[in-house]
């Protein structure tokens, strides 16, 4: 079989994937968990703010699983859509469960979806609760941040200064897992985080899946000690290129 023919196969197996994929995740949390939302469509559009666009379910598990979460964390989502994140992070025994979203549209539709899944809930208490990210005053003793590039420059800056106050104010071991890293050099240059892991974005990561953008990066924050990941350590050279700034590439797409 020639390259060409083996790539189209590639390809052919990956929609495959997504198309069981989805179905999955649909039999599991219900539809409204799925799709693109468009901030301009909700009247929310604004410089640096990015559209709504829901996590792929396999690699959020990995990533999720890798954290240890346990009874001591609390888990807050920044930007959480319809609340995907917020239902694969309320599986685990967590203390609790945020999900912070400026859509009130997307908060209704995350607290039905919450109460559709009670029953499978392991999370003393998940809240969602609808505010603008730069407004929320960051709870003292959150333990893990999820951010699924919600806002890139100023706004992400702006965002990221507030927590890196609340660390200090409050010193503890913060988790800051950046789910496509827009901003990972900027990350970089302030001497505030080390990297902890680095998990690929896809349901099945291609070989040296860590040169690309599509990746979730876990950040330590704080004082230490911090969890060691649950399984093996990511390759040496994925953590490699993402403890320093790097070359990846980052863009947005109005794909439908």
């Amino acid at each position: 079989m020639s390259d060409y023919s083996m790539q189209n196969l590639a390809k052919a197996t990956r929609r495959l994937g997504s198309r069981l994929l989805a179905k999955e995740v649909e039999r599991r949390y219900g539809t409204d968990v799925l799709g693109l939302v468009f901030l301009d469509e909700l009247g929310l559009e604004a410089e640096w703010r990015t559209d709504y666009a829901a996590s792929n379910f396999v690699s959020l598990n990995r990533t999720f699983r890798r954290l240890r979460l346990g009874p001591a964390d609390i888990f807050a989502d920044i930007g959480s859509g319809k609340g995907l994140a917020v239902l694969v992070a309320a599986e685990r025994p967590v203390r609790c469960v945020l999900g912070v979203e400026l859509a009130p549209s997307l908060s209704e539709i995350a607290m039905r979806n919450v109460e559709q899944r009670r029953k499978r809930i392991k999370a003393s208490d998940v809240k969602i609760i609808t505010a603008d990210a730069l407004d929320w005053p960051i709870p003292e003793d959150v333990t893990v941040l999820f951010i699924y590039n919600s806002f890139t420059g100023e706004l992400f800056q702006r965002f990221m200064g507030h927590v890196f106050q609340s660390v200090e104010a409050h010193p503890r071991p913060l988790r800051l897992v950046y789910r496509y890293p827009w901003e990972h050099n900027w990350l970089c240059s302030t001497g505030h985080v080390r990297t902890l892991d680095v998990t690929g974005g896809s349901a099945l990561p291609r070989r040296g899946w860590w040169h690309g953008s599509y990746v979730s990066v876990t950040y330590g924050i704080g004082p230490g000690p911090f969890p060691t990941v649950w399984g093996r350590r990511a390759p040496a050279e994925a953590l490699a290129r993402w403890s320093v700034p790097n070359d990846a590439s980052f863009y947005l797409s109005r794909s439908h």
